[in-house]
């Protein structure tokens, strides 16, 4: 599942999973939920246990690669 899915499905926003993940803004939450950045490793860790791995790492890869047309290596 997509972290923007996440959030929605939750009612949590981008302020509220910045302040649970600690150390992020919620400027770097909306980024890496429209897929404009990718998540330091540290905050994927965090993220797939703060989602009880409902978006984990591969999550983001598969969306950076769907939205930025990236080929299968």
């Amino acid at each position: 599942m997509y972290l923007q899915k996440w959030c929605e499905l939750t009612k949590t926003s981008n302020r509220g999973l910045a302040k649970k993940l600690g150390g992020v803004t919620a400027v770097s939450v909306n980024r890496w939920a429209k897929v404009k950045r990718f998540p330091k490793p540290k905050y994927l860790i965090a993220i797939a246990a703060l989602t009880e791995d409902m978006v984990t790492a591969n999550d983001f890869v598969q969306q950076w690669k769907e939205v930025h047309g990236q080929k299968e290596i």
